[in-house]
């Protein structure tokens, strides 16, 4: 079973905070390798507003951009969010700014 999930944290070192706390180990090569099976997708700071080009594709004015830190996940034998988790889940109209294999958000979000 497979639940999606769509997060927006205060930065990206506390995104990967919650996401190391999933599980981690070091192989034999001395790298961090994860020990879960779910999948993450770092989005970053979304855009919120579309930039302003010339035709020869200068920048008029900067795209604005969300002052947060988006993944989405891909929660597997799951049905709660992991702890921690749920205080930086983020409701969004059918399926935000990602969608994960085409699945659709809404039918599949963790509860």
């Amino acid at each position: 079973m497979m639940k999606l999930g769509k997060y927006a944290f205060d930065s990206r070192t506390q995104a990967e905070e919650k996401i190391k706390a999933l599980g981690v180990e070091l192989n034999e090569e001395g790298l961090e390798v994860t020990t879960h099976k779910h999948a993450i997708i770092h989005l970053g700071f979304l855009v919120i507003t579309n930039g302003v080009y010339d035709e020869e594709g200068n920048e008029i004015t900067a795209p604005t951009r969300s002052d947060k830190y988006s993944v989405d996940t891909a929660w597997l034998n799951i049905t709660e969010h992991p702890e921690g988790w749920a205080d930086y889940y983020v409701e969004v109209s059918g399926n935000g700014a990602h969608s994960i294999r085409g699945i659709n958000y809404q039918e599949n979000k963790i509860k």
